[in-house]
């Protein structure tokens, strides 16, 4: 049967590839009538001939003619039927069979095309089986147009949650940062804590050591500053005593001045008394020479008793000026020595409180030395525990890279997947009315774009000229005023039609945007962070985000990204075509989440 199949096959591609052929191939059936009246013909003659020959009268001749006609008017009324009918049957076939079947075959075909519409349903005009070929293949689309719908909800959702988790992930690794910042000086302040309390301790060691040396000097020196006192003690006893000594001395050498006294006066009396007894012994003459020589020694004796005594006083008086001097200054020693044992009294007594202050000081150097010990293990504690924490910082932004990765890696998952299904145009949900709308004011903008080149504006400037003093960096170019005069209107008409819209933009291949949404392009205040977010007109947004959105050439772009003011933003981009020639895109910026609420 092999063969058999082989040739059905063949004849059927090479003669009957349509339903149309195949329904016209039933036009064979007219050949069975057309046969028989060929055959009529045919033995008409051949009984006519007949006839001849067999010379039958002309009424058997007549009849045989008038039956043979009767016989090929019938076959000729079959044939005529027959091709009716057959003609009748191919239309029928065509109008309810191919045409059905063709309606299916030019919405599947629509769907199989590079825009891959799924919006349409297949027409189902009859109540057969085609019809239900029809029904189901309409329940299919609607299944396809569900899924993809699904799949685009739930890949926006993947990008926004994506997105947020990027953003998560971006704060909890600067946080990361900061905290190993943070476990770093820690580090090197105890680091330096530990040196410092190493030298504290070693100083504390030291000064605990030299306290107790001199601790030990102090006692010594207090047993010898107690000798001292001691022996102040007696030399003040002596001196008293002393003192009392001199007071003796100089009382008896006043006594001795006064006997001194006394006799120099006596021996002035015995000289008068020998100068009067020599003038009597004159008077007497030579019985009284023998008295005059006794008179004149004594008189001689006398003076040599006055000069003596003389002599002695003034030694006395010498002697009792040196008692005196000395008898003050014993006084003044004396003075002195009750000062400085006063003195000494008062040191001692601070010597020992000094002490006792060196003993207390010793205890509590001792004792600071011991908590310095267990400050440093605590701090080597908190040093281990921080090196620890800065190494766990370490693993968790090397984890927090990697998630970042994943993360970036599954939005650019979920854009592929946008990207393959954005393919199919499914006429419903919010995501497609978006794709829809942006289209519209995409043709929009690229007319009013070739305009202006009509114009004889060079709208493919690239000659970005820097806007003095503006920060962010704007610039302008050779349209941007017709944009922000003519284009602008329509990019807030576009947002206030969106549901969830945020802004919108065209931007060139390079991300250039000449204009913004009027509430976006307000002038610059010089607050950078006010004007990062109230001024974004003639700004060039080459960003990752912003370089896709200018250069997408696809039916349409969705990704979702963390924007330069800290939103999280769900972005719909169609590219701009010029006259035949690639100028960049048109930026819808909207809250994702409007498409997971309204896939739900």
């Amino acid at each position: 049967m092999t063969w058999l199949d082989q040739f059905h096959t063949s004849m059927e591609r090479t003669l009957l590839p349509t339903l149309g052929r195949k329904f016209a191939f039933i036009y064979l059936f007219a050949l069975f009538p057309l046969a028989i009246l060929v055959s009529t013909y045919v033995a008409g003659g051949e009984l006519t001939a007949l006839a001849a020959r067999l010379k039958l009268d002309a009424a058997a001749t007549r009849e045989l003619v008038a039956a043979l006609d009767g016989i090929q008017l019938l076959a000729w009324v079959a044939l005529v039927l027959t091709a009716v009918l057959v003609t009748i049957q191919c239309v029928y076939f065509n109008y309810w069979i191919t045409r059905p079947i063709r309606n299916i075959t030019t919405v599947l075909e629509g769907v199989a095309r590079g825009d891959g519409d799924l919006s349409t349903d297949v027409p189902v005009i009859t109540s057969d089986e085609i019809a239900r070929l029809g029904q189901t293949c309409n329940a299919f689309l609607a299944k396809q147009r569900e899924i993809i719908s699904s799949v685009q909800t739930m890949t926006v959702g993947i990008a926004l949650e994506a997105a947020k988790s990027m953003k998560n992930i971006k704060d909890s690794a600067s946080s990361t940062q900061q905290q190993d910042s943070l476990a770093q000086k820690v580090v090197g302040a105890s680091n330096e804590t530990t040196h410092g309390i190493n030298a504290v301790t070693q100083r504390t060691q030291n000064i605990s050591e030299t306290t107790a040396g001199n601790l030990e000097l102090a006692r010594e020196s207090y047993a010898e500053l107690q000798d001292v006192t001691q022996r102040i003690n007696a030399i003040t006893g002596k001196i008293a005593n002393f003192n009392t000594t001199v007071h003796g001395l100089n009382r008896s050498s006043s006594n001795i001045k006064s006997i001194v006294d006394l006799i120099k006066e006596i021996s002035g009396q015995t000289n008068l008394l020998a100068l009067n007894a020599a003038i009597e012994a004159a008077r007497a003459g030579e019985a009284g020479r023998g008295f005059a020589v006794v008179a004149d020694e004594v008189r001689k004796l006398a003076d040599k008793v006055g000069l003596a005594t003389d002599d002695i006083s003034h030694n006395i008086d010498s002697m009792l000026n040196q008692v005196a001097e000395t008898l003050t200054e014993t006084e003044q020693i004396n003075h002195d020595a009750r000062l400085t044992h006063e003195v000494v009294g008062k040191a001692s007594a601070q010597f020992a409180k000094m002490m006792s202050d060196f003993e207390t000081t010793n205890d509590a150097l001792h004792g600071i030395a011991g908590t310095l010990e267990e400050f440093s293990q605590a701090n080597n504690l908190v040093n281990a525990n921080v090196s620890e924490i800065h190494q766990l910082s370490l693993a968790v932004n090397e984890r927090m890279t990697r998630s970042a990765q994943s993360s970036q890696d599954l939005a650019s998952a979920a854009e592929r997947v946008q990207e393959m299904i954005g393919r199919f145009v499914v006429g419903q949900g919010e995501l497609d009315a978006a794709i829809q709308r942006c289209g519209r004011f995409r043709d929009q903008v690229a007319a009013r774009i070739e305009e202006f080149r009509r114009r004889g504006v060079n709208v493919f400037d690239q000659n970005y000229q820097a806007i003095a003093g503006s920060n962010p960096a704007k610039y302008r170019t050779s349209y941007d005023q017709l944009f922000e005069k003519e284009i602008q209107p329509l990019y807030d008409q576009l947002v206030k039609e969106t549901n969830g819209g945020k802004f919108s933009l065209a931007v060139d291949a390079n991300g250039y945007g000449p204009t913004h949404n009027s509430w976006y392009s307000k002038p610059q205040t010089g607050d950078k962070a006010t004007d990062l977010v109230n001024s974004r007109d003639k700004r060039i947004f080459n960003d990752p985000a912003g370089l896709r959105a200018a250069r997408n050439t696809q039916r349409f772009l969705l990704q979702t990204y963390v924007r330069d003011t800290g939103e999280i933003m769900t972005e719909l981009d169609v590219p701009i075509v010029v006259d035949g020639r690639h100028w960049g895109g048109l930026r819808l910026g909207l809250d994702g989440s409007v498409f997971t609420q309204t896939g739900k």
